[in-house]
């Protein structure tokens, strides 16, 4: 039998997809119709980001007078937007799911 997945969450067959949840749900693929693989987007992370870079740049600008801190600012929080952004790139998830 071929194998064509094997993660943590599930095994995919060529005839079994398995899903090893709590407990563990065995379906055949030829009963699967329309189904789709879908990720989830990483659209939605940008407006967190945002709020925390607005939120270390705002009250530093206001309380730093020195241009060299007030790059050194401007830097931490593009570091801080930058690991946001990877880290939404490695959370990256896949779903199995019906389609409408």
């Amino acid at each position: 039998m071929r194998l064509y997945y094997r993660g943590p969450d599930a095994l995919i067959t060529a005839g079994q997809f398995v899903w090893l949840g709590e407990t563990p749900k065995v379906y055949a693929i030829a009963d699967l119709r329309d189904a789709r693989l879908t990720r989830r987007s990483p659209k939605t992370i940008w407006l967190p980001a945002a709020v925390v870079a607005a939120l270390v740049l705002i009250p530093g600008f206001l309380l730093l007078n020195s241009w060299v801190s007030r790059v050194s600012l401007a830097g931490a929080a593009l570091l801080v937007v930058s690991l946001v952004l990877v880290w939404s790139r490695v959370g990256r998830r896949y779903e199995l799911e019906p389609a409408r």
